[in-house]
């Protein structure tokens, strides 16, 4: 019986979205590649693969899928993969300082003025957003911004989510989904 057998899709039927899980982050990643392809091999839904592209010093699309082959990924199954290469950072700085509440509702509000930078904020908007000091102080050094791939992510919900890092990408990809009011469940099984 294959790894895979033993480890059922949390939403079958519905889409999974891989996070990172690509050839530059192999020495991080904590679950055997093989089980990892097996696994989305017997993945019924639709899958959304975000990755790190060579923007950022990483592989390309087709090295991604290269190194998925060679790792035992079905051609059949490759055809079912949407990739989304994406930039890095959107939140990420802002994790280590705000908390997490903070930045999600910070976002919500973004969304909701149709703002795509958190320097689009204004103080009038401050006085709205009612939020913590040390956000303030965040946002008038740094920003917020939505990902590049935002428009992509609309359909995402009620999906399973895999890949990592963490508390890195992976937590950036949930909290932006969260504050698009998107729902997402992880697979603890494949996630580094």
């Amino acid at each position: 019986m294959k790894f895979a057998d033993y480890i059922k899709p949390i939403n079958e039927g519905k889409n999974l979205i891989v996070v990172d899980v690509q050839p530059g982050h192999q020495n991080f990643i904590s679950f055997d590649i093989y089980d990892f392809t097996e696994y989305l091999n017997s993945y019924s839904g639709k899958i959304d693969y975000v990755f790190n592209g060579p923007d950022l010093g990483y592989e390309d699309e087709f090295e991604l899928q290269d190194w998925l082959l060679e790792n035992g990924l079905d051609e059949d199954t490759l055809r079912r993969i949407t990739f989304y290469p994406k930039s890095y950072g959107w939140i990420r700085s802002a994790m280590d300082v705000i908390d997490e509440e903070d930045i999600i509702h910070i976002l919500k509000y973004m969304i909701k003025k149709n703002y795509s930078d958190s320097r689009e904020i204004d103080e009038d908007d401050y006085k709205k957003l009612k939020i913590q000091d040390d956000a303030i102080d965040f946002l008038e050094s740094d920003s917020l911004g939505l990902p590049d791939i935002y428009d992509d992510m609309k359909h995402f919900n009620n999906s399973e989510i895999i890949g990592g890092g963490q508390n890195e990408c992976l937590l950036e990809m949930e909290i932006t989904l969260e504050a698009m009011k998107i729902k997402t469940k992880r697979n603890r099984h494949f996630i580094y």
